[in-house]
């Protein structure tokens, strides 16, 4: 049940207020003008801090999260002010949770004596609960921590904060050669254009794009889609967009967004925090850093000192960064489950202290960085797969391990210079949210794996080609020309095509997709006959009886080369009907 208590410190009184009582309290005219004052003459708070931020979070949020707010209150003035949130999990975090990059209190002396009373105040109102701020500014005073008299052994975590200073370097750094290298290979597609959107019509229309970017990328690289997993996310930032917190920029080429960055603002900073995104097909041309320099300097004249790169290992946040501060962790154990993740984190920080020597040896011998994050992501993945087959039974961890050997598969190459058939599909070339709608039920392909793959292909300029139906991914196929490196990687194709041939391989049907494989096959051949001035080749696997006979089925003529066989396979990734097939 929402409640409040009071407790005395010297003077001064501490309320405590939750549930329904707190979001009472933060909706008075004068609560809500003493938090303003209170904000504005703190130097160590943030935008995160301000009642804007705090007070749509909690309105959007308070059925998963429990708001809790401890004030401070001299004289009939307040001086202190706390915002947190209790999980469903009982752990207590920051108002804002993980959308708010820095949690921490706001009050008007700095002598530590408001947070201790308030940490005690919670702590006494939820005895079994663990506390966490993450991550505390790096202004923010933190001697009372070591002071006498206080009994919550708090602990303490530094984290770097790279900070990239908003001056005339940054055109200087846009002038540099490799820079303009890539602007100038951008251009050559079309008008390269940086854009400030202030429109929340044009916001909320171009959302969903940049949405799919973000999670695109987040669940190639990390097997984590935010927005998908967070149906709150897209309201949320929308309602701060209304309330003026939210600074949005795009880079367009030929009115296409290639990179866009979505950034929290308060106090001539801007954070790093709601998503920066870039198109994968771009990706050779650095369109996520060139938007990053583009933004900078936009923003001199509007008067902004930094741009908070915000803490974590990102390279580009390493190369952007003119320098660094600390920020922190402040935990607060409260139950067991604190002190077994303790134990096991001290395990993990010696295995990385280890692990970081080792690439520290491989990246002497010549293995980068990127290669080892790919092995260890194609690790992962493997252990996915592995849980993920002992959940399905003993056969199918058995067909997983037998797809795990190397072995060599024949393909059969098929040409078509008309389709013979109708179609009728609505096709998508290049969609990322179709992408993003693959499900791993009933397949052997990890999303994660389907992901990733995709992501590496984008990256080498290859196209997609897909139909999906209810959000869930039905078919799609990828298109390449011969004389592409990664294609002339998996396929021994020799002679056997011309050079400039259209290339489709890696077929995907969903189960339910079967009876219209013909049909998506046949609409995909068409479009890319209209723009081919070749014969368009499809590329099968000789076992996979359904594609052999649907190629058939949409004109594609049997070339007789069935000895061309492909390279031992690094992966051999089948769905639930169709094979893909993947190699070094």
């Amino acid at each position: 049940m929402p409640q409040s208590s009071l407790i005395k410190v010297e003077s001064k009184t501490i309320n405590l207020f939750t549930g329904t009582n707190a979001l009472s309290l933060l909706s008075e005219a004068g609560f809500s003008k003493e938090w303003d004052d209170l904000y504005k003459s703190c130097h160590w708070a943030t935008v995160y801090q301000a009642k804007e931020f705090v007070l749509t979070w909690y309105e959007i949020y308070c059925n998963r999260y429990l708001p809790v707010i401890i004030t401070e209150i001299n004289e009939g003035r307040l001086t202190g002010l706390l915002a947190l949130a209790k999980d469903e999990n009982g752990l207590i975090v920051g108002a804002g949770a993980s959308q708010a990059e820095y949690q921490v209190w706001i009050c008007a002396q700095d002598n530590g004596r408001f947070i201790k009373a308030a940490l005690e105040k919670v702590k006494k109102q939820f005895p079994g609960s663990d506390i966490q701020l993450k991550f505390i500014p790096s202004k923010t005073p933190l001697q009372w921590i070591e002071s006498s008299g206080f009994t919550m052994r708090p602990k303490l975590r530094v984290y770097h904060q790279p900070l990239m200073t908003i001056d005339e370097n940054i055109s200087a750094e846009l002038k540099k050669k490799n820079r303009r290298k890539k602007i100038n290979g951008l251009r050559g597609f079309g008008d390269l254009k940086f854009e400030r959107i202030t429109d929340k019509k044009t916001f909320c229309y171009i959302f969903d794009e940049l949405a799919s970017q973000y999670d695109f990328r987040k669940g190639a690289m990390y097997n984590k889609t935010p927005f998908q997993k967070d149906t709150l996310k897209k309201k949320f930032l929308l309602a701060l967009f209304d309330r003026n917190i939210l600074h949005v920029t795009v880079l367009k080429c030929n009115n296409e967004i290639i990179a866009s960055n979505v950034a929290a603002v308060g106090k001539d900073w801007m954070h790093l925090q709601g998503m920066n995104t870039h198109s994968p097909r771009y990706a050779k041309y650095s369109p996520g850093i060139l938007h990053f320099l583009f933004l900078g300097k936009s923003l001199i004249d509007e008067g902004f000192e930094i741009l908070d790169l915000t803490p974590g290992e990102n390279s580009y946040k390493e190369h952007l960064a003119t320098k660094h501060v600390s920020t922190y962790e402040l935990l607060i154990p409260g139950s067991i489950k604190f002190y077994v993740k303790e134990c096991k984190e001290k395990l993990f920080y010696r295995l990385l202290i280890n692990k970081q020597k080792i690439l520290g040896m491989l990246t002497k011998i010549g293995i980068n960085s990127k290669d080892i994050k790919t092995t260890l992501r194609k690790v992962s993945i493997h252990k996915e797969k592995i849980k993920s087959a002992k959940k399905q039974g003993f056969i199918s961890l058995i067909v997983l391990l037998l797809n795990g050997i190397n072995v060599q598969s024949k393909n059969k190459i098929f040409k078509i210079d008309h389709c013979t058939v109708n179609h009728n599909i609505p096709v998508s070339k290049n969609n990322l949210r179709h992408l993003l709608s693959y499900s791993s039920e009933n397949s052997k392909v990890t999303r994660w794996e389907f992901l990733a793959d995709a992501m590496q292909k984008l990256e080498k300029e290859q196209e997609v080609y897909s139909s999906a139906e209810d959000n869930t991914l039905m078919n799609c196929v990828w298109v390449s020309k011969k004389k592409c490196e990664n294609v002339n990687a998996i396929f021994k194709l020799k002679d056997a095509l011309p050079t400039e041939s259209t290339i489709l391989y890696d077929f995907y049907c969903h189960p339910f997709a079967q009876k219209n494989l013909t049909t998506f096959i046949a609409t995909v051949s068409t479009e890319i006959l209209k723009i081919s001035n070749n014969s368009v080749y499809a590329i099968a696997n000789k076992k996979d009886k359904n594609l052999l006979t649907a190629l058939k089925e949409t004109g594609f003529k049997d070339l007789k080369y069935e000895d061309m066989q492909a390279e031992e396979c690094d992966t051999v990734m089948p769905n639930s009907d169709l094979i893909y097939v993947r190699s070094k």
